[in-house]
């Protein structure tokens, strides 16, 4: 009782001095102190399915960049490419090759990571291009995921038609007789660049900035894998940072044998994932939500919505009535979690397809740009996945407590997958009128005076 008379001194002061209701304790708000507000899961919630487009895809805090194609029974098909330049290894100057240097055989090496997402019994293809001559890929630029930059028509690798491999993350390689972390090794055809590399080494190999004023990079894909039944296929998580993902000339000269010269990406090199997604064979349900009219979407999402990384898909919320708490007064939220729960149908969730860990959320503004919400920052934000509840709370109690009060304008929210760009991800979710558990919003507020 006495919490509860020092709170209502509180609320006094606050009127008195005219200030507005701000959320009450947040940083520090114990379950207990609910006991002392009222509660409700009334609100109106509104969601759907929307694409998660143009994300930063050249830097990630994971170092981790994606290959890979694959055919997802739900949500469709999805290709994962790179596009990378290179810089000589140690930045050396001057590159003296040789006297009638000839080149034996060049060699793009890719450094695994040991996660990988969708089923690595089933083979991939990949395609490696030079660079178009008119691309400059930059170290300190920033490339979205959507970008897609000019290529020279011609594969490169040593057959001329890219190589078929299986994926083996976990399987450790020897290379000349040394064991090595996992790789991806691939031939590229040797003629190139011995002529324009290798005999011109005194202009074209006097430094990385010389070297990349004739060989502007490449394009690594799998897109031409041909995905042959609902489930095939997989995405590959390779480390662009590792000394070991290079691009090696294998060489001799008049004089010398077994010579090489090493190039790397990474560090010091403009890279990045493009993304591309056909959902042409996903859900009936998917794709009416990504083709609705904008007049009466939000209805198609009352069953199921949909989420995925790789720049896929993401969610439009909206909570169109909160205002009516504020009916009777101004309202102090103490807790406001949307809770979205996965659905556990077995014809949406499947054992190789992983479930996001957690996700983001930011708020719309009047031109439909994506901003941090208030409570960013905050210890109670949340957005992780519970692997025992099957749901996701994201709690924001200072943004609805503006929401609620009429300090900002109700524009909607836009949810995503963290790591979206550097992990392969997806969910099906229980809609807004989903028979099991409906996507909600449990708000717990104080009301502070009657008008």
């Amino acid at each position: 009782m006495r919490i509860l008379f020092l709170f209502i001194i509180f609320c006094t002061f606050l009127l008195a001095c005219k200030k507005e209701s701000s959320v009450l304790g947040l940083d520090v708000q114990p379950d207990e102190d609910l006991l002392y507000s009222s509660f409700s899961d009334s609100a109106l919630v509104e969601i759907k399915t929307d694409f998660d487009t143009g994300l930063v895809s050249s830097i990630n805090n994971l170092g981790v960049y994606l290959l890979g194609s694959m055919q997802d029974p739900v949500f469709g098909r999805s290709d994962a490419s790179i596009y990378t330049n290179f810089i000589l290894k140690d930045n050396i100057t001057n590159v003296n090759t040789g006297s009638k240097a000839q080149m034996d055989s060049v060699v793009l090496t890719l450094t695994y990571k040991t996660d990988f997402y969708g089923d690595t019994l089933d083979p991939l293809t990949v395609n490696v291009y030079k660079l178009h001559p008119e691309v400059n890929l930059n170290k300190d630029s920033i490339y979205s995921s959507g970008s897609h930059y000019k290529y020279e028509g011609q594969d490169i690798t040593e057959s001329g038609s890219g190589l078929t491999f299986l994926p083996r993350p976990a399987t450790f390689s020897t290379v000349n007789g040394v064991s090595t972390r996992p790789q991806l090794r691939i031939k590229l055809d040797k003629a190139w660049f011995e002529e324009n590399l290798l005999l011109k080494d005194d202009v074209n190999l006097k430094s990385s900035a010389a070297m990349q004023q004739i060989f502007k990079g490449l394009l690594i894909t799998t897109s031409s894998t041909q995905t042959f039944s609902p489930g095939f296929g997989s995405i590959l998580y390779f480390s662009l940072y590792d000394a070991n993902t290079n691009l090696t000339f294998y060489y001799h000269n008049f004089t010398q044998s077994n010579q090489k010269l090493v190039l790397l990406s990474g560090a010091g090199t403009g890279h990045f994932n493009s993304f591309t997604h056909d959902y042409g064979t996903a859900s009936l349900q998917l794709q009416q939500q990504i083709d609705a009219d904008t007049s009466n979407d939000y209805l198609l999402g009352q069953q199921n919505v949909f989420i995925q990384s790789m720049a896929g898909l993401g969610l439009k919320v909206k909570f169109p009535d909160v205002t009516k708490f504020c009916d009777s007064g101004a309202i102090s939220v103490v807790r406001a979690e949307l809770v979205l729960k996965v659905d556990e149908d077995p014809n949406w969730q499947m054992e190789e397809y992983q479930t996001p860990l957690s996700f983001g959320i930011k708020a719309f503004d009047a031109n439909g740009r994506r901003n941090e919400i208030a409570d960013v920052g905050g210890i109670w934000v949340g957005g992780s996945y519970n692997s025992t509840t099957k749901e996701y709370i994201i709690n924001m109690p200072r943004h609805l407590n503006q929401l609620c009060n009429k300090k900002i304008s109700n524009y909607g929210f836009f949810i995503f997958p963290s790591e979206s760009t550097s992990r392969a991800f997806r969910a099906v979710l229980c809609g807004s009128s989903h028979p099991l558990q409906r996507a909600q919003l449990r708000l717990y507020y104080v009301k502070l005076y009657k008008q």
